[in-house]
């Protein structure tokens, strides 16, 4: 797996300033369609965390990957 982010600012996109695809490639973080209690917000770092500390990416719409728990079930990730 790469270690560079799976969005990075010369790509067009809406991602969230906060978004961990910013920051870890996919597969390190899960995607949900919006904000969920089970993934609470940290308001040290910003990002969303599930209970097991697996961040996620709330908003799968605005970074153009399907919603999937990728880092906390191993979910494959999608072609392309």
């Amino acid at each position: 797996m790469s270690a560079a982010p799976f969005i990075n600012d010369d790509d067009d996109h809406d991602a969230c300033w906060i978004c961990p695809s910013l920051r870890l490639p996919a597969g390190e973080f899960d995607v949900l369609e919006r904000p969920s209690r089970d993934y609470p917000f940290n308001p040290v770092d910003g990002f969303r965390y599930s209970r097991e500390g697996v961040p996620a990416c709330v908003h799968a719409d605005r970074i153009g990957l399907s919603p999937g728990r990728y880092a906390s079930a191993g979910q494959e990730l999608p072609e392309g």
